[in-house]
Order: structure tokens, then C-alpha cells, then sequence
């Protein structure tokens, strides 16, 4: 599990705040959980763009298969 490396903490004069890394995000929520200002974090849904997401990965054993609407058309 590499989610809390997406979460950075920073320290200067003032308090210590945090910031989320969004390339290192895998969209756990974990920050979203964690986080003591409520509403300050809200998750969206991203497209995978030329990435692929563990649940469409094809070395997921857990993965949704897509429907084949006519089996008969191709025998």
C-alpha cells in the first residue's frame, strides 16, 4: 500500500500543513479520511487516460469481464 506516500507533510514558520501529490494519488481516500478540516478535501472521479486501473487490469483476478452481447456471432 503506497497511498500515504501520496501525502506530504510541510512545516514552515506556521503550522504544519499537508499536501496531497496528485500523479502519486491512487484514489484511497485516505486523505479524505484523515483530514480535520471537514469539506477541505473532496474526491472526483479521474479517467485513466493512457494508464490502466488495477480493476481493468488484466492480472486482476477480481476484474469485471465485459459481456459478450452476441456469443453467437463469433462462432
Amino acid at each position: 500500500d503506497t497511498a500515504h506516500q501520496a501525502i506530504v507533510a510541510r512545516r514552515g514558520d506556521g503550522p504544519r500543513t499537508y499536501e496531497v501529490i496528485e500523479a502519486e494519488c491512487v484514489g484511497c481516500n485516505l486523505c479524505h479520511h484523515i483530514c480535520p478540516v471537514t469539506g477541505c478535501i473532496t474526491m472526483q472521479p479521474q479517467t485513466a487516460g493512457l494508464r490502466q486501473t488495477w480493476q481493468d487490469h488484466p492480472n486482476n483476478p477480481l476484474r469485471q469481464t465485459p459481456a459478450v452481447p452476441n456469443a453467437e456471432a463469433l462462432t
